[in-house]
């Protein structure tokens, strides 16, 4: 890359991370003001939207190939389950991801182009997507067919999927689904944010192509439900039915103490080789 490119590279991700500013005060004025804040925040939510539509477009036609020169993650690779869609001659490798808070979209930008360039754009497309699409995300179709077969709570499923901030939010506005996707995608809007169930899958709809949520044995139910293959919220726009695999794992030791549960703390992304 030129001196000039990087410039032009560094000038776009300031203007991402302002808008991203600007989203997260948008979403902050909600708490104090809650009479007109619908409208206002979905105005301004379209407008940035139509603002970086060409640049959606672009992120969407990336396809890195490859992991050489990238760095193995040792631990996630130790975590790798072996039930995956996978042919018999394939393989995954696990690569390291800065763990700076941002890991999800490190994770899903090194697997689009080969590097953590897109940590900018991607969690504001990710807020916008959340923000305008409410209604898909508090039903959303894995939250449905999961409920169908499994005894759990509905209400306990959507908790489970929602990060620690947007779970406070579920619970003390008496479990108002709409309340807890604002705030996911006000989490989203600010940076070194952990993220949760409905980024993954938000992020798959900006990107147009199917994330394979891949999680590490444990014996609970909760594997069950995150470990599948997320679509995109307009399967009719697919443009690649090759998922992205993305796996849920932890930066640090793992807990190895008897009936000790499995808690992800990080993302990494996951190569075919």
């Amino acid at each position: 890359m030129s001196s000039f490119e990087f410039k032009i590279r560094e000038e776009i991700n300031r203007s991402m991370e302002s808008d991203r500013s600007d989203l997260f005060d948008q979403l902050n004025y909600m708490y104090c003001d809650s009479t007109s804040w619908v409208e206002d925040i979905l105005v301004f939510a379209h407008a940035l939207d139509e603002k970086y539509a060409e640049q959606k477009e672009s992120i969407r036609r990336l396809q890195f190939s490859g992991h050489v020169g990238l760095l193995a993650d040792e631990m996630a690779m130790v975590l790798i389950p072996e039930e995956l869609p996978l042919q018999p001659e394939e393989h995954l490798v696990a690569v390291k991801t800065t763990g700076n808070g941002d890991c999800l979209f490190n994770a899903v930008s090194l697997v689009m182009d080969g590097m953590e360039s897109n940590t900018s754009l991607l969690p504001l497309l990710m807020a916008l997507e959340l923000l305008l699409n409410m209604d898909f995300y508090i039903q959303h179709p894995r939250l449905t067919s999961f409920s169908n077969t499994d005894s759990q709570h509905p209400d306990t499923l959507f908790s489970l999927c929602l990060t620690t901030n947007s779970d406070q939010v579920f619970h003390d506005k008496s479990c108002s689904r709409e309340e807890a996707i604002l705030s996911e995608a006000h989490v989203a809007s600010k940076s070194y944010e952990w993220s949760g169930f409905f980024h993954v899958a938000a992020l798959s709809s900006v990107l147009c192509r199917p994330i394979f949520s891949t999680y590490p044995h444990c014996n609970t139910w909760i594997r069950d439900f995150l470990h599948c293959e997320i679509g995109p919220r307009n399967p009719t726009v697919l443009l690649s039915s090759e998922p992205l695999f993305i796996l849920w794992s932890r930066e640090g030791n793992l807990d190895n103490r008897a009936g000790a549960w499995f808690s992800p703390n990080h993302f990494v992304p996951l190569y075919k080789t």
